[in-house]
């Protein structure tokens, strides 16, 4: 059997441990209060959108629209492709025609020449499919 001076001594301090979280509980809820009253400027870093094209696939025209039309404060859009006389690139330009009187965002268009698929490792082949399947994907409005 524990000694009586012992479970008074262990309960002194369970009951000092309990006081000092509520304490600390407290604490923590009048900070909370205080933080959310602050207004704080939204968090907007500058992004780039890579856009990889080939060709044109249905949609495409859309796609573009869609990325040209976001209400992000500040972001670029890169499009990609292999070859110069690729027939996306009149998709691209009409696209961006929509959208020349609008302050939007700025369109460089980059010619990243063939790649051999030998040359990568499996883990970039991985990446580069999944960047591909997700380029054919259609953005809503508030994507």
């Amino acid at each position: 059997m524990i000694p009586l001076y012992i479970f008074s001594l262990l309960a002194a301090i369970s009951i000092w441990l309990g006081l000092s979280s509520l304490r600390g509980g407290w604490r923590f809820a009048r900070y909370l209060q205080a933080e959310l009253k602050h207004e704080y400027p939204e968090f907007a870093p500058f992004v780039t959108v890579f856009v990889p094209c080939r060709g044109v696939d249905d949609g495409l025209r859309e796609n573009l629209v869609a990325i040209f039309a976001q209400d992000y404060p500040a972001f670029e859009i890169i499009v990609v492709s292999d070859r110069a006389d690729d027939p996306a690139f009149a998709v691209v330009a009409e696209a961006r025609r929509s959208f020349e009187k609008q302050d939007g965002p700025s369109i460089r268009v980059v010619i990243a020449g063939a790649w051999r698929q030998a040359k990568l490792s499996r883990k970039a082949r991985s990446l580069l499919l999944l960047i591909l399947m997700r380029g054919h994907r259609r953005t809503g409005w508030n994507y």
